[in-house]
């Protein structure tokens, strides 16, 4: 299991996306994900590995979507405050918050603005570890997230990229599944701690409240 609730997913999420309108796409995606928990602790025991596949796939993606609205951060640089679609609605910003946020990502040793063609989930992955945008454990983590993007193109079924391992069995495996779900995890709490976003605590329950009513 992911070991987050609804509640606490939509919180973290509101303290650091800063391409807002993503998150109800996020949102939407934790909602698949968590009917496949749902129904694969229903299930008889006999079938419960072949959850995590799907489990695994919408796991990665939303990683990937989540990285990828990081590093993106760049792209707004000359912005005062996060992009957002909604109209009529004033929403107000933490000025301590963002000046942080600014130097954040001005830190960003190598990351300029990103041309959207150039993103992917092994690129992603390759900056943050590069720039250490997922703190200390950074370079500890690596190793096991950059086989996430090999992971994820196993939706392609005939193993195109000839993958080391052939067999889709092999690949997703209950401790693979773990490890996908304790990295998860950790990139989730991590970007809400160290990359916020901003938004007043008004700012923050409005869009949890928006995200959660979608995951529910």
């Amino acid at each position: 299991m992911l070991d987050l609730s609804k509640e606490e997913i939509s919180e973290y999420l509101s303290r650091f996306i800063w391409k807002f309108e993503i998150g109800k796409n996020i949102a939407y995606n934790f909602k698949i994900l968590f009917i496949l928990y749902k129904n694969r602790n229903n299930d008889l025991k006999k079938n419960k590995a072949y959850y995590n596949k799907p489990i695994m796939l919408f796991s990665i993606s939303i990683i990937e979507v989540l990285l990828v609205d990081l590093i993106k951060k760049p792209n707004f640089i000359s912005l005062d405050k996060p992009t957002t679609l909604l109209k009529g609605k004033e929403i107000e910003y933490d000025r301590t918050i963002l000046n942080d946020s600014k130097n954040d990502f001005e830190s960003f040793n190598s990351i300029k603005y990103i041309r959207n063609e150039k993103l992917n989930l092994k690129y992603v992955i390759n900056e943050c570890n590069g720039n250490d945008l997922l703190k200390s454990n950074t370079k500890k983590i690596f190793e096991k997230l950059i086989k996430f993007p090999e992971y994820r193109d196993r939706i392609h079924i005939e193993n195109y990229n000839n993958y080391e391992n052939f067999y889709e069995i092999d690949v997703f495996t209950n401790k693979n599944t773990k490890i996908v779900e304790d990295i998860f995890k950790y990139i989730i709490i991590t970007l809400a701690s160290h990359h916020k976003n901003g938004l007043t605590e008004d700012g923050r329950k409005y869009y949890k409240k928006l995200w959660l009513e979608i995951m529910v």
